[in-house]
């Protein structure tokens, strides 16, 4: 929150008579509130982690479940770690944007879909973290190699 933003804070606090006493903790409460809706890029979700990186709308639980998330346009040689980190990008649900499931890669199978092949990744391990940014900013390929 900029200065200007704080002082018309200040004014609209002063306005609707709230106690002095309460405005700093008030404005740090939205100062920390604008922070969280900051945009982040999705690399810096986990500075770590390193394998491959995908954006799913799949809900985790059933990624967790069937334990295999894809079909993905990848090339397996790329997947140097064999791990895997899936960023939701669902708007609502119990893992909306900001979520997202680390877990080891187990298996790699070639899906024929036509003429192009894709590959399901089979996982197990998973840990689901939530960033507490809904605003995460993904390249356009949903496919990432770390």
């Amino acid at each position: 929150m900029s200065g200007l933003q704080k002082d018309e804070v200040e004014k609209k606090l002063v306005f609707y008579e709230v106690g002095k006493e309460y405005h700093k903790g008030i404005v740090s409460f939205l100062e920390s509130y604008f922070k969280g809706d900051a945009a982040i890029k999705v690399e810096d979700l986990d500075a770590a982690f390193t394998g491959v990186q995908v954006a799913s709308r799949d809900d985790f639980n059933k990624i967790i479940n069937q334990g295999w998330t894809g079909d993905w346009d990848l090339n397996p040689a790329n997947i140097t770690t064999k791990r895997v980190q899936v960023a939701s990008m669902n708007n609502a649900g119990l893992h909306p944007r900001g979520y997202y499931l680390n877990a080891d890669i187990v298996k790699i199978e070639a899906i024929q879909n036509g003429s192009n092949t894709r590959y399901r990744l089979f996982i197990a391990n998973p840990v689901i973290v939530n960033t507490g940014n809904r605003n995460v900013k993904f390249i356009t390929q949903p496919v990432r190699y770390i």
